[in-house]
């Protein structure tokens, strides 16, 4: 996250690649600008959180308090709370009208979550979490997984829970290997 050690101005703005969750007070008088990846997020006064990984298929942005507006290029929508939009790569926003509030949250409330996420979804959350690198061997199974683990837990902790769906793992060197 980048941003000046003091907001001046009529704007306070923000740069963002990774995910942050934002409590904002409002000032109608100073818009806070969040700018993430080609999108900008306008907001007066709420609280939302922002996915923004450059490895994820979209950036998510997840309201919970307040407005905000979202907009890439010529696209844009008003968010309402309990509301997330997705924008995808080519520039399309989504709206989605019921997101899982706290899968959104999770790792802000120390938790590493996954709802029906396939095991490549679950080691990019590992790859940022223990920062360790991932590769796979062989064919891996198309298996879902849903579950939260503390984010405080060993690794080993996450992994032996994994392994119950016989998806086997082990370390090479500095990688942690994923294998069928």
């Amino acid at each position: 996250m980048r941003f000046p050690t003091r907001f001046t101005g009529a704007t306070r703005n923000v740069e963002l690649t990774g995910e942050a969750y934002f409590e904002v007070a409002k000032n109608a008088a100073a818009p806070l600008h969040v700018k993430v990846e080609g999108m900008d997020i306008t907001v007066l006064g709420t609280s939302f959180n922002i996915m923004a990984y450059t490895d994820e298929d979209a950036i998510r942005t997840t309201l919970l308090d307040g407005a905000i507006k979202v907009a890439s290029g010529q696209a844009q929508r008003i968010l309402k709370p309990g509301q997330q939009s997705s924008l995808d790569p080519g520039g399309a926003i989504k709206l989605i009208t019921d997101p899982d509030i706290e899968l959104a949250i999770a790792w802000k409330n120390g938790f590493t979550s996954f709802r029906s996420a396939n095991i490549r979804t679950i080691m990019r959350q590992v790859m940022r979490c223990y920062n360790i690198d991932v590769e796979y061997e062989g064919n891996i199974p198309e298996r879902v997984f849903t579950g939260d683990i503390p984010r405080d837990a060993h690794l080993s902790e996450l992994l032996q829970l994994l392994e119950v769906s016989k998806v086997r793992f082990k370390m090479k060197d500095t990688k942690l290997v994923v294998m069928p």
